[in-house]
């Protein structure tokens, strides 16, 4: 958390998605500061000071834009198109996929079955009601 660039940004983001070592961190700050917080205060207190470093990482691209300033058609269109095909890709993709209507869909009858019934339960009941 030293600068507040992207690069810094995500070392801290990949630091908090692995697994026990964020938590093990605010462990060992927390039994060697001197606080009157006990664990889970700190821990929201961590948080909070987590949020507002990303937000001021996350802020950092807007410092060169007006207020009120409108987000540009270009980056509407690349950014919002992208995410509105791939929901669609991730909706219809696997209707599509396994309906009949594709084309290198072959269909798969049934030809034969065989059905192996065991009738365990009343085995052991009958030897339960012997004993």
């Amino acid at each position: 958390m030293k600068g507040d660039n992207l690069f810094y940004l995500y070392v801290f983001k990949t630091f908090k998605a692995m697994p026990f070592l964020y938590e093990l961190k605010l462990l060992i700050d927390w039994t060697f500061t001197h606080t009157s917080l006990d664990l889970f205060k700190w821990i929201k207190f961590e948080s909070i000071y987590d949020t507002i470093y990303i937000t001021k990482c996350d802020m950092k691209s807007y410092r060169g834009r007006e207020l009120g300033e409108p987000v540009p058609n270009t980056s509407k269109i690349f950014s919002g198109g992208l995410l509105i095909f791939v929901v669609l890709v991730i909706v219809f993709g696997p209707l599509l996929l396994f309906s009949s209507l594709n084309p290198t869909n072959k269909p798969n009858p049934v030809i034969s079955s065989q059905i192996k019934v065991i009738i365990l339960y009343l085995i052991l009941t009958y030897f339960y009601l012997i004993l």
